[in-house]
């Protein structure tokens, strides 16, 4: 009918060009064999990437750099978490090194903002405590 438009993903190559030939799919088929990755944002991974959100949207005026490198920290160390679920081998090892790495550095700027005293205490001790957890996982996971 009019307005409804079909899902692009379903489409058939014209293959009227080509002789004895069959319509073709626009996307491959994903095969039962290969496994999927279980999504992380389901998991308890991802609530560190909200709280330091939180946290770097009410730091005063002056600390914007401290501000863009605990969102930037935190969101790598779960996106580097995500693309280690779908690696396999050295690969899969080295991006959940990196997630490591990130989670450590959000943590490094959690602690500056602490001791600058820039939010609660319970604050930045519920988010260390997070990060640590996310740190611990990792770490375990990379053996």
């Amino acid at each position: 009918g009019v307005g409804h438009r079909q899902d692009p993903r379903s489409e058939i190559r014209d293959s009227s060009s080509m002789p004895n030939s069959r319509p073709m799919p626009m996307t491959m088929p994903i095969s039962s064999s290969m496994p999927m990755p279980m999504p992380v944002s389901s998991s308890r991974s991802c609530r560190h990437v909200g709280r330091a959100d939180r946290m770097a949207n009410v730091l005063p005026r002056g600390y914007g750099p401290l501000s863009d490198q605990l969102r930037r920290a935190s969101q790598s160390a779960f996106l580097q978490l995500a693309e280690g679920a779908a690696r396999f081998g050295a690969d899969r090892a080295n991006r959940l090194r990196g997630a490591r790495a990130e989670a450590c550095e959000a943590a490094a700027c959690v602690e500056a903002i602490g001791h600058l005293g820039l939010a609660p205490a319970s604050e930045t001790d519920a988010l260390l405590a997070l990060l640590g957890r996310l740190a611990a996982m990792l770490t375990r996971l990379v053996r």
